[in-house]
């Protein structure tokens, strides 16, 4: 590539950027979040896990208590201002699972795992019932 055509791509690449800026700047729909603190939502995990029998909060690996972890993480990263170190806490464990969690989420979606998708649903009504009610 020579350097008029580099130039002339990174040019369009700058006002591409501009005009996003201005978009998101100017945008009226602002993301709301759940006003939850973390002790709140880990109570709630807490006694949410007796109810359905399955103890996610463990650092076991079976494949249900994965899948549940997962449908947590990626509803507490998208629903709340908490940070991956906070959410790895949660389970604890560090940032770098909870960053693993959101990446398993996007692929058993992408796989269209029924199971996982009941349990996704599931979790997910609960869980912003709780931090929006």
């Amino acid at each position: 590539m020579n350097v008029c055509k580099y130039l002339q791509r990174l040019e369009e690449l700058e006002d591409m950027i501009k005009s996003l800026k201005s978009d998101i700047i100017s945008s009226d729909n602002i993301i709301e979040y759940s006003k939850r603190t973390y002790k709140e939502i880990f109570e709630f995990l807490y006694e949410t896990q007796k109810t359905v029998d399955i103890y996610y909060l463990s650092k076991s690996r079976q494949l249900d208590k994965v899948m549940y972890r997962t449908a947590i993480c990626f509803i507490l990263k998208n629903n709340t201002k908490l940070t991956y170190v906070q959410i790895g806490t949660i389970f604890t464990t560090d940032h770098s699972t909870a960053i693993e969690c959101i990446q398993r989420h996007n692929r058993f979606m992408y796989c269209d795992d029924t199971k996982y998708i009941k349990i996704y649903t599931l979790i997910n009504s609960k869980l912003t019932k709780f931090l929006y009610e």
